[in-house]
């Protein structure tokens, strides 16, 4: 049903706008109010479509479209009517902020993203306006004011809208046609403003015709409600070098067309000069200042990283962590051999040096293990007196031979500040394809306990049950 309605507003739309060019007096434009209120129409029809309390944008189009309505029916006979030319200013900013509640739906994800589209939209439309459209436009000052902002506005939204459509999960054809909206009102006011010949204002009437019918079938389209649903990506927003040095050009490109323009006048070039140098320097100095707010910014957030997955004391990678890596192995079918290590008699050492001499104990314990791995395996401290060890994918040859390294390496004595100690070691050992991580955990503490119960006589020493 959706796509039928599409399709026969389509056609009845397209006509029309071709019988367009052939009115002429009060039916041309009647023909171009009726075009408006088919976008109207298809607004309203599309809007049941959007689960409720996610139809803000499609409340405010809907309200600019019917207020845009209501200015040209005022301004059918009267073309300078105040009210009319009032409301139509009014349906342009409806428009806008429905454009803008759309992007923050469906953009948040990307918000830098956008951002800087938008900042680019700005910039390539306010330099088409200042370099080509204005110096053309006869019209009156209010008139050029008012083109400025529209196109200014539009620009922005347009660039907004584009960066949108790239990072959707799925495309949405839908969003294609309300850019192309957009580019039709920009190419029409350009038109408009540029020449006052008969038949460019029809012309450019008739791209604001196609430019309502592109509203329409946005609204009236079957994947337009998908742009208000959850399933948007997380966009990497990094603040590389290039991205600085292309939003430095887009802020400074306004004032620069602008300098440059008085710099051509006899009367003005002091004036042009003082715009130009403020503009780039200013432009410069802020994003300078951006990119040294990004870069403590990043570097703050990668030592909060580190710190949430490394053991504070030993600097090894936390439980987290450990579990993270051998999630991911076990998930790609790669057998995995775990080692829980735990320390013998530990408690007597806090017990009789305390807890500073204990914690030497322990990151020497782990700077032991990890020298006694491959560069491909992880050693973790679990907390208390506790490590963990994974092998990814080892061999049995392998895992006897870093058994081995790690009994000869605990079995050394421990050179502390106090004094030397001798410190027991007990492993348990548990290797897996098929199952979780948690369990394989298990396994390993369960085989530890048992390793922690042979005899092997008075002194400390490292046992192993596999």
């Amino acid at each position: 049903m959706p796509r039928r309605a599409l399709q026969l507003y389509l056609v009845v739309s397209a006509l029309w706008i071709l019988v367009y060019p052939w009115t002429s007096g009060l039916a041309e434009s009647i023909a171009f109010l009726l075009a408006a209120l088919g976008a109207v129409v298809a607004v309203a029809v599309g809007l049941p479509r959007v689960q409720p309390g996610r139809r803000a944008p499609w409340w405010l189009l809907l309200s600019a479209l019917i207020v845009l309505s209501l200015g040209l029916s005022l301004r059918i006979t009267d073309g300078e009517n105040e009210a009319g030319v009032l409301l139509n200013a009014v349906g342009n900013l409806l428009i806008l902020a429905a454009a803008i509640a759309l992007i923050h739906r469906c953009g948040r994800n990307d918000a830098g993203g956008v951002i800087d589209a938008g900042i680019i939209g700005l910039a390539l439309g306010g330099v088409l306006c200042v370099a080509v459209v204005l110096p053309a436009d006869v019209r009156g000052e209010a008139a050029r004011v008012n083109l400025f902002v529209v196109m200014f506005a539009l620009s922005g939204v347009l660039g907004a809208l584009v960066r949108v459509a790239i990072i959707l999960t799925q495309p949405v054809a839908a969003l294609w046609w309300l850019m192309l909206a957009l580019v039709l009102a920009l190419i029409a006011n350009v038109v408009q403003a540029t020449t006052a010949e008969p038949r460019a204002v029809v012309v450019a009437n008739t791209l604001f015709m196609a430019a309502y019918l592109s509203v329409g079938a946005f609204a009236l389209h079957p994947t337009a409600p998908r742009l208000l649903r959850p399933g948007f990506v997380n966009r990497d927003d990094r603040l590389t070098g290039g991205r600085l040095v292309f939003l430095t050009a887009s802020v400074a490109a306004v004032p620069a067309v602008v300098g440059f323009s008085l710099l051509r006048q006899a009367d003005n070039r002091l004036n042009g000069a003082v715009l130009l140098a403020s503009g780039l320097t200013v432009a410069i100095l802020v994003m300078v200042r951006i990119g040294r707010l990004y870069a403590d910014r990043s570097r703050i957030e990668r030592l909060l990283r580190e710190q949430a997955a490394a053991d504070p004391l030993t600097g090894l990678p936390n439980r987290r962590t450990f579990l993270e890596r051998l999630t991911a192995a076990l998930s790609q079918q790669r057998r995995c051999v775990v080692l829980f290590c735990d320390l013998d008699d530990f408690k007597a050492v806090n017990d009789r040096w305390g807890h500073a001499v204990g914690d030497e104990v322990l990151t020497q314990v782990g700077r032991r293990l990890a020298s006694a791995v491959r560069s491909e395996d992880i050693v973790s401290r679990m907390g208390g007196d506790e490590f963990l060890v994974l092998l990814d994918g080892p061999t049995q040859d392998h895992v006897d031979s870093i058994v081995a390294r790690i009994r000869s390496s605990l079995d050394r004595p421990f050179e502390l500040s106090t004094g030397t100690v001798a410190i027991g070691l007990s492993i348990g050992l548990a290797a897996g394809t098929g199952t979780t991580a948690e369990q394989l955990i298990r396994d390993a503490d369960g085989r530890m306990y048992e390793a922690k119960r042979v005899a092997i006589g008075p002194e400390p020493s490292t046992r192993v049950v596999a």
